[in-house]
């Protein structure tokens, strides 16, 4: 899952960098990505390295996935 999205957003930032009229790039992701995780308790800081438990949303299927 991380692989796919990482090689698509190189193919964009790649295509950008050849383009010349292209001035910037603004990325955005949703919270998503690390919303849903059992490690992740009430108060805690959630950084880059606090991603969705793949297997947690595999056994629990929650309604939004």
């Amino acid at each position: 899952m991380i692989k796919p999205a990482i090689q698509g957003v190189l193919n964009v930032l790649k295509a950008c960098a050849r383009a010349k009229s292209v001035k910037r790039v603004v990325l955005t992701s949703s919270a998503a990505a690390v919303s849903i995780n059992t490690l992740n308790g009430t108060g805690s800081v959630i950084d880059e390295s606090n991603w969705t438990d793949v297997e947690f949303l595999s056994t629990a299927k929650p309604p939004t996935w």
